[in-house]
C-alpha cells in the first residue's frame, strides 16, 4: 500500500464487493439441492444452461449472474474511482488491488474495466464541465461523490465506447446509484444524463456503431424539442 488512506479505501471497496458475492453464493446454495453445483456453476458463469430446466430456480440464479456481470464490473470501476478520489495513489496501484482481483480469468471484463477506469480519470475535467452545464442551480461540490463518479463513467461510455448503447449506460448508472448512493440519486442521475445524451447527440459527438446504435433513432425526434429544464437540487445537498 502506498498510504494509509488508500489502504482504507481499498479495504472498504473490496469488503463491499465480497459481501455481495458471499450473499449470492448463499442464495444459490439454498436453492441447490445437489449441494455445491450451483456455486461452482455461478463462479464460472457458464455460457450454456440446460434448456429443459428453465423453470429451475438454480438456473434462473445462474442466468441472472451472467446478465448482471457487466454491472458488477461497473460497480468495481466505481469503487476503484472512489478509492482513487479519496486516497490518491497511482491508477496502476488501484487497478492491481481493486479491479484486477477476481477478474484475472475474465479477460473481456478485465479489459473493459481497466479501460473504463482509465478513461474516466483522463476525461474527468471534460465530464465535470458537461455535468456543470446541466446543473447550474446548485454547486458542483454539493453533488454526492458516488453520483459524480457514476455521471462521469456514463459520460465516458457515451463518448468513448461505440458499442455500448447510451440508454444502457444511463440505466446502469441509475441502478448502481440506487444501490450505493442516496434515496434520490437514481432520479437525479437520470435527469442529468438524459439531458447530457441529447446535448452530445445535437453536437454530433456520439460515435456509436453496431450494438451501440440501439435507441439512437429516438434522439433525432427529441433533438428538435425545447431544451430540458435544469435540475433544481442535488440529492444530499
Amino acid at each position: 500500500m502506498e498510504d494509509t488512506e488508500l489502504a482504507c479505501s481499498i479495504t472498504l471497496a473490496r469488503l463491499s464487493f465480497e459481501k455481495r458475492w458471499r450473499r449470492l453464493e448463499e442464495d444459490v446454495h439454498s436453492l441447490d439441492p445437489m449441494g455445491g453445483r450451483g456455486i461452482l456453476a455461478t463462479r464460472k458463469c457458464k455460457n450454456t444452461v440446460l434448456d429443459h430446466r428453465e423453470s429451475d430456480p438454480f438456473i434462473q440464479i445462474v442466468a441472472q449472474r451472467k446478465m448482471s456481470s457487466r454491472r458488477e464490473v461497473r460497480e468495481r470501476v466505481m469503487q476503484a474511482l472512489y478509492a482513487y478520489e479519496q486516497g490518491g495513489g497511482s491508477p496502476e496501484h488501484i487497478i492491481k488491488h481493486i479491479i484486477r482481483p477476481g477478474l484475472e480469468d475474465d479477460e473481456t471484463s478485465l479489459r473493459f474495466s481497466q479501460r473504463l477506469f482509465l478513461r474516466a480519470i483522463d476525461g474527468e475535467e471534460e465530464a465535470n464541465e458537461i455535468i456543470r452545464s446541466h446543473a447550474d442551480n446548485w454547486e458542483f461540490s454539493r453533488i454526492a461523490l458516488i453520483d459524480r463518479l457514476l455521471l462521469r463513467m456514463a459520460i465516458c461510455e457515451m463518448l468513448s465506447f461505440p458499442d455500448i448503447p447510451p440508454k444502457v449506460s444511463i440505466n446502469e448508472s441509475i441502478e448502481i446509484a440506487k444501490r450505493f448512493s442516496t434515496e434520490n440519486s437514481g432520479k437525479f442521475i437520470n435527469g442529468i444524463l438524459d439531458a447530457v445524451l441529447l446535448l452530445l447527440y445535437e453536437q454530433g459527438r456520439l460515435r456509436k456503431s453496431g450494438r451501440g446504435l440501439v435507441g439512437m433513432d429516438s434522439l433525432e425526434e427529441r433533438s428538435v424539442a425545447p431544451d430540458a429544464p435544469s435540475i433544481d437540487q442535488a440529492p444530499g445537498s
